[in-house]
């Protein structure tokens, strides 16, 4: 049998999604990847596709809101699901894990502090980050010359941020521009980042690593993946970041020296290249 991938998900020919990112790195490592999009699909298409398709090693699907469950139990072939959503902050994902992710083979977790509430409904629960695309978060060699920034959606958290460093005169560039993402990353000198919850690396992190920018960004909560004041800074309050951003504008040479070794490391052993290598390891020792 070639090697052959089932990606189940939403969205797979968005370039700038994590769908696109997965499906690039398994063909790189020699896969088919047969997509099967459930927000394109009649939903008796997506159901047929995932019962009876069994000429690939396994089933990956991301997210999984618009899947059946009955489906995942009739599937034929090995079932993996890979939640990138906090089930703090999503009411959807908290339900596909209670009422979905126990008819999974395996079941990953981007949260390392929720992966105890994934096994409450499935024992083969793990921890697996999010990561970058190293040809689509790649840096690029131009001036900085914004000096600090956030580039991505808005939410409560994000607003807040920006007002309080904005009242305290630091003058932030926000920005919303997903094809010229690398270049706005690689444009500034001090990137910010705050997630919607204290639990998991969302992509931003993995992302401005990759691009080899310097990251301020909120502590998260049980994991230890990239060091403080080695590959990134964490701040624990609006008036800690308030300080780092003053510091770090007037010793510039500390900071990119931290950005240089956070792009290394996610090189290393971050992208979604890694991830995909993970996924098939645990499939094979599950088969044997």
């Amino acid at each position: 049998m070639n090697k052959k991938l089932h990606l189940v998900s939403a969205n797979s020919n968005n370039e700038n999604g994590m769908e696109a990112f997965v499906k690039k790195a398994f063909i790189s490592l020699g896969y088919e990847v047969l997509c099967t999009d459930y927000r394109v699909m009649s939903k008796e298409e997506v159901s047929t596709r995932i019962r009876y398709i069994t000429d690939a090693e396994f089933l990956l699907c991301i997210k999984g809101e618009r899947i059946c469950p009955e489906d995942v139990f009739a599937c034929r072939i090995p079932t993996i699901l890979w939640m990138q959503d906090s089930i703090q902050a999503n009411q959807e994902a908290n339900f596909v894990i209670q009422t979905k992710a126990p008819l999974f083979d395996i079941v990953y977790g981007f949260a390392n502090a929720e992966i105890p509430f994934y096994k409450q409904f499935n024992k083969n629960s793990f921890y697996l980050p999010l990561g970058a695309d190293k040809d689509m978060h790649r840096e690029i060699n131009i001036e900085k010359t914004i000096d600090v920034g956030f580039c991505g959606s808005l939410n409560n958290n994000r607003i807040n941020m920006i007002n309080y460093l904005l009242d305290k005169g630091i003058l932030i560039q926000y920005s919303y521009n997903t094809e010229k993402y690398a270049e706005i990353i690689s444009n500034t000198k001090i990137n910010l980042n705050i997630g919607i919850t204290e639990s998991g690396y969302q992509m931003r992190v993995f992302e401005i690593l990759s691009a080899g920018g310097f990251l301020l960004t909120n502590k998260v909560k049980d994991e230890n993946l990239f060091k403080d004041k080695e590959c990134l800074v964490y701040y624990n309050s609006f008036d800690e970041l308030v300080n780092l951003c003053y510091y770090y504008s007037m010793n510039y040479e500390e900071a990119q020296k931290i950005a240089n070794k956070g792009r290394e490391e996610v090189l290393e052993k971050h992208t979604y290249t890694h991830r995909a290598q993970t996924i098939i390891g645990d499939i094979n020792v599950r088969r044997t």
